[in-house]
């Protein structure tokens, strides 16, 4: 028997000569790629082709190809806390898994076989090392991303400690925690009959009586407001005879 084996039709490259038996293994074929091929008998009388020749049959797809992460850079600092992850196309992959955590490597699923080339992330934890891989798929095999996995850091986070004296109130108070870079607005409400008497930021007294915004965080601060009642003077005044008790110009605190 003669086997002819190709992708043309009819196969021309006769891969087996003159062989006695009736079967061919064949290997080193391209995937996703149809194939021909016809066994053509012989004798010393002559050849004749296997009724109904050529057959054909299309070999298995092959696993998605090699592709790389892009962004954000392997091992990049002070990144934000919502952001994007990106990665090159695999050829032959219908989908992307999508893995980000604080593990190494990374566990946590975020997306599963999602048909972008990008992944937006949020809620992350200020000043922390996460870790993202991506992993192709097609209905064959899975093919991960060369290098995987990588790392980035987040933007660290720096306390500032409010808190403000009895009658009146500093918001936020407490300890509120400030990306790295970014401004952070307090704002001061005194109580009914006070008004802001001191602010201290850091331990330094600064002028402001209605708030004070912390500019360009980069460092752990604190922030302390006084309030203190008001007063009112009140100016005596007589006309004619007779005396008024107390005289004079009188101090009087509020609702007092």
């Amino acid at each position: 028997y003669d086997l002819y084996l190709g992708t043309t039709n009819p196969p021309t490259v006769l891969v087996s000569s003159n062989q006695t038996g009736t079967s061919y293994a064949y290997s080193g074929l391209s995937n996703s790629t149809k194939y021909y091929w016809k066994v053509t008998a012989r004798n010393a009388s002559g050849a004749t082709d296997a009724t109904g020749s050529p057959w054909n049959f299309t070999t298995i797809a092959s696993s998605p190809g090699a592709f790389s992460l892009t962004a954000p850079a392997n091992g990049a600092v002070n990144q934000p806390l919502s952001g994007m992850l990106s990665w090159q196309s695999a050829s032959g992959a219908t989908g992307y898994d999508v893995y980000l955590s604080t593990n190494n490597p990374p566990l946590t699923r975020v997306s599963s076989n999602q048909a972008g080339l990008t992944y937006s992330y949020n809620g992350l934890a200020n000043g922390t090392t996460y870790y993202w891989k991506i992993v192709a798929r097609n209905n064959v095999d899975t093919t991960l991303s060369t290098g995987s996995p990588w790392s980035f850091a987040t933007i660290p986070a720096y306390a500032i400690i409010a808190n403000s004296g009895a009658n009146g109130a500093i918001s936020p108070n407490g300890t509120i925690l400030v990306s790295s870079g970014n401004n952070q607005r307090f704002v001061f409400t005194p109580g009914v009959g006070y008004h802001v008497d001191t602010v201290f930021v850091d331990g330094l007294k600064v002028d402001s009586t209605v708030g004070y915004t912390c500019v360009n965080v980069t460092a752990p601060h604190t922030i302390s407001v006084k309030f203190t009642i008001n007063q009112y003077t009140i100016t005596e005044t007589t006309v004619g005879s007779g005396t008024v008790s107390p005289s004079g110009n009188v101090i009087v605190s509020y609702n007092g």
